[in-house]
């Protein structure tokens, strides 16, 4: 069975192009390789960029995860990501 594609976004374009192999920078070198390593592990996985603007769903989990004190959840999505989603969301308007 071929898995469903998986699109890694991040708002920081030197690590994805770090991650493509388009761009060296010594001082992340290891991550980057154990980032690729993972990714090597999936078919179908890409990475992207994507504006920090454009991104503010991460940003809100983050904010949440620390407000809460956790970084995951079971049950109900939280008030202020479910609003955000909803917002940015392009079936729901």
């Amino acid at each position: 069975m071929v898995s469903p594609p998986i699109i890694i976004e991040s708002d920081s374009e030197s690590v994805v192009n770090c991650i493509k192999g388009n761009l060296f920078l010594v001082e992340i070198d290891h991550i980057i390789s154990d980032c690729n390593f993972m990714l090597s592990s999936r078919s179908n996985v890409s990475v992207a960029f994507i504006k920090r603007c454009k991104n503010s769903v991460a940003h809100a989990l983050v904010g949440v995860a620390r407000d809460l004190g956790s970084k995951s959840w079971v049950g109900t999505v939280p008030q202020a990501i479910a609003a955000i989603i909803c917002k940015d969301s392009p079936l729901l308007i």
